[in-house]
């Protein structure tokens, strides 16, 4: 995340490549995010191996992306306290927390609103 700069907004993205919901969620949010400028994503997926999220990660090339690959026993999960995937925070430009979305739609309405 630090590495990233210049959007007034951020999405981070806590997801699984074995997640049926998140693979079914996120390609439509993907496809939504090209409307919505000044926004940049970091999607991290929560991995048990390197296989899976390698297939994935090219139908969604427009994110930055990393791995935890302890999965739910990463340091992110307790950090975060995310409890199921996805899990969605939009930042500010200073990458503060501004919301928890609770779906792929609720993000959407945020940042068209902001």
């Amino acid at each position: 995340m630090s590495s990233l700069s210049g959007a007034s907004k951020y999405l981070l993205i806590f997801w699984s490549s074995t997640c049926s919901h998140c693979l079914n969620e996120i390609p439509g949010l993907y496809d939504e995010l090209k409307n919505i400028k000044d926004t940049e994503v970091l999607a991290v997926g929560l991995e048990d191996g390197l296989e899976n999220w390698k297939k994935t990660i090219p139908r969604l090339a427009d994110f930055h992306h990393a791995i935890a690959l302890e999965k739910w026993d990463s340091p992110y999960v307790q950090t975060f306290a995310i409890q199921q995937t996805p899990t969605y925070f939009i930042l500010d430009e200073n990458k503060r927390i501004l919301d928890r979305p609770e779906s792929a739609e609720k993000v959407l309405e945020y940042l068209k609103k902001h």
